[in-house]
This record gives C-alpha cells, structure tokens and sequence, in this order.
C-alpha cells in the first residue's frame, strides 16, 4: 500500500495545524485497474497506427494516379521540357482533357487562329471553327486531316487521341499553317504554265524564222517586210488573252496570259474586258494571285461544266489611284450555268462550301462543274473563295457576288477589292492630265 499524509491549516493561518490528512493507493487495485484498461489502450493505438498505414497508402495511390506514377522530380522537368517544346516549336498545338476542356493552348496556336489563350475553357465553347471542333467527335477518324481557312491562313488540322497506360488523357490538335507553301505552289504553276507556253511558242517562232528566210531567199522582199511587220504589232510570243496589252503591269500580264493559256488547253477563251485598265504596278504579287487566280479557275471550271457551246471567262481589271497605294478591283464573269437555283449567295463564301464534281484545275478552287450543286465532295476543297475573301477583307477590301447567273448562261459574276496592292498609278494618272493641258 502507498499512503501520503498532508497538514490542514486554519483559515488565515499558516501555523496553527488544526488536522491531517491521509492519502493511500492499494498495490492490489493498481494492478487489477491497468490490467483491465491496457487491452483497450494497445486496441486504440493499434487501431490508430493502421488507419495511419491506411491513409497514407491511399493518399500515395491517389497522388500516382494523379502524377502518372512521375516523383517530383520527374514532374519539375516534364513540366520545363514541355514549356520548352511547346513555345519552341511552329506548329499550332491544343491540348483538350479527357472532361472536354482546353488545357494546352500554345503561342503558335494562338498566332496562327488569332485567338488569345483559351486554356480553360470549354472545348464545346471556345471561339473556334467547326472542323476543328469535329475532329475530336467519337466518330472522328483519327488519321483525316483537314485543311481549313482562318485569320487569311490556310491550315492543316489533326487530331490524336492521348492515351497513357489505358488510361484517355483527351485529345491532342496540330496546326500546320500552308499558306505560303500553297502561295509559292501557284506561282510555281503560273511559271511552269509559262515555261509551258514559251516552249510552244519557241517552235512557232522557229517556223516564223523558216518563213521569212525562205521568202528572203525567193527574193520576195516586200512580203518579207510585211510579215517582219506583222511580227512586230503582235509580238513573237502571243497569249490567247484578247488585249492583255491593257495589263500594263508585267507581272500580273503574265499570270494572266498563264491562265489564258490553261484556258486554252480545256478548251475556254480567257477574255479582258474593255473597261480593264492598269496603269500602275503590283505591290503585293501574292495577294493579288493568290484572289485573281481562284476567281480564274473557278470561272473556268464553271465554264467548262456549263451547257453553253461558246466556253468563255471575261476578267476585268482596274486600278484605283490613292495617296497610300492604289485600288484593285476586279470582276471575272463566265459562260457557266450559275448557282443553283435557292443557292445562297453568301454560303458560297462559307469555308467548306463546294460544288466541284469532277477533276480541277489547280489547288484549292471551289467550284467545278457549273458550279451548280451544293455540297462536299472530295474533288474540290472549299478553300479559295473563303481564302480569298479572308485575304481581301484583311485589307480592308472585299470579295463578292455580284450576279448568281442563270441556267445556260451566263454564269455568276463575282468581284474583287484590293486596296493598297498597286503603286504608280497616281504619277500616271498626272502625265495624262498634264499632257492633256498642254494639248
């Protein structure tokens, strides 16, 4: 037994003991009490170190799932190596997550669709075009690309399923901008078109040599010098373009007189129109070839596709002076059979619209076949009206449709405004007036 004794004290005093008091614990009850009670003390810290144990396997379980297995240091890098990548590379790249929003929206992306950084933001929501939107829908092929107009750009769009040990992380778009690849594939073909045609030519002119040493060597003189004449007016090399001469511009006479002689190969006669004049020079060759061509072939494929026997394409050019760079405006007509009856005329602008059914002429033209069914179809692209009207807007100018035409002919009109694409024609323009005064 162990006891202990304490003195009581009186009231006020610190002297006087007025009693005592004993305090004791029985060895015995000791014992019986911590033999009953550590059973439910070594219970509850057990209990406590396996829901410890528990918790931290979960907590470890859930953080692998969430980190893909990765320790931190393996995060810290992957997460430097993919800012790097992203920012470094010139392809457009959209990371979309398995919940359907927008978790990489990389510097390249945000140039080349003109957008601010969407990350964050609902897939289903973001301001993008459909196509892109469609090609990560279930029933989307992961292997199609697409090619789509945005920002005055012509891109390649393709979608990947992310997928890490099973598990769907999402979907994964690339943009590839093809603008200036397609731009220097229509000046390659307006070069080869050309090569094309002074080969031609050059066999012609040999024959012209033929004739005039072989009326030289008969001694008819006279009908030498006629024909000498003749050669001088037109010009050993002559395009199938009816008064190109009114192109002053060389650059833009010879893309016409290019497409003038593919005209000719498919049978359609490529026409300039009497109200064309061009005094000043092209500034902006790529712009300018790049609406003038697409409107051409189209016409051109409408033309051969139309009903009408007399295959024609009437391209009117004219340049307006300004102070800060001249006008162009330009309006191709065709022999065509038009727009489908209840055709929209502004659905023939939308990215995506076609109405081609057979072979084209060159890249990106929308239209074939009298341009005289709506729909997609894998002959045409449905690019170049939407790029060319893109192009022009970016300058503050426009292209339009100025008549759907009719069944039989003729086809549509469209026309064209390039502000700021000429030089020169100001100072042109003041020689004439100044001439005329002096007159």
């Amino acid at each position: 037994c162990i006891r202990d004794r304490f003195p009581s004290y009186a009231p006020g005093s610190s002297t006087t003991v007025v009693g005592i008091v004993s305090v004791g614990y029985s060895m015995e009850s000791l014992g019986q009490s911590l033999a009953r009670d550590i059973v439910p003390i070594a219970l509850t810290a057990g209990g406590a170190l396996m829901a410890g144990v528990l918790g931290s396997f979960l907590l470890r379980r859930r953080l692998q799932r969430l980190t893909l297995g990765l320790e931190p240091e393996e995060i810290s890098m992957l997460v430097h190596d993919q800012v790097a990548v992203l920012q470094g590379v010139d392809d457009g790249v959209i990371g979309v997550s398995a919940d359907g929003r927008i978790s990489v929206f990389n510097a390249a992306a945000q140039r080349l669709l003109e957008q601010a950084d969407l990350s964050g933001t609902p897939w289903a929501d973001a301001p993008l075009p459909e196509q892109l939107k469609a090609l990560t829908r279930p029933d989307a092929a992961e292997a199609d690309a697409i090619e789509l107009v945005a920002g005055g750009r012509v891109l390649v769009a393709s979608a990947r399923k992310a997928l890490h040990r099973r598990e769907d992380l999402g979907w994964v778009v690339m943009l590839r901008d093809r603008t200036e690849l397609q731009q220097l594939t229509r000046q390659l073909d307006a070069v080869g078109t050309m090569s094309t045609a002074l080969r031609a030519q050059r066999h012609e002119f040999a024959n012209q040599l033929h004739t005039i040493a072989g009326l030289m060597s008969i001694g008819q003189h006279q009908q030498a010098r006629v024909y000498l004449a003749g050669l001088a007016a037109t010009g050993p090399l002559k395009f199938p373009v009816d008064q190109a001469e009114l192109l002053q511009d060389p650059y833009l006479q010879a893309f016409v007189g290019a497409k003038g002689v593919e005209a000719d190969e498919r049978g359609v006669t490529l026409r300039i129109g009497p109200e064309t004049l061009v005094r000043g020079q092209v500034t902006e060759p790529q712009d300018v070839t790049t609406v003038l061509g697409n409107l051409i072939d189209n016409a051109v494929n409408a033309a051969v596709a139309g009903s009408s026997p007399d295959r024609w394409v009437d391209v009117e050019v004219l340049d307006e002076a300004h102070d800060d760079g001249g006008t162009l405006h330009i309006v191709v007509a065709d022999s065509g059979d038009g727009l489908a009856p209840g055709t929209d005329q502004e659905a023939v602008f939308v990215e995506g619209f076609t109405t081609a059914t057979g072979p084209v002429a060159s890249e990106g033209v929308d239209s074939a076949p009298g341009r005289s069914a709506g729909g997609r179809t894998a002959s045409g692209q449905g690019l170049g009206l939407a790029l060319a009207r893109q192009l022009a807007r970016r300058r503050s100018g426009d292209v339009r449709l100025l008549e759907p035409g009719a069944q039989g002919g003729p086809g549509a009109v469209f026309m064209a405004s390039l502000p700021r694409t000429t030089a020169g024609a100001a100072a042109a323009i003041k020689d004439i007036a100044g001439k005329d005064n002096d007159a």
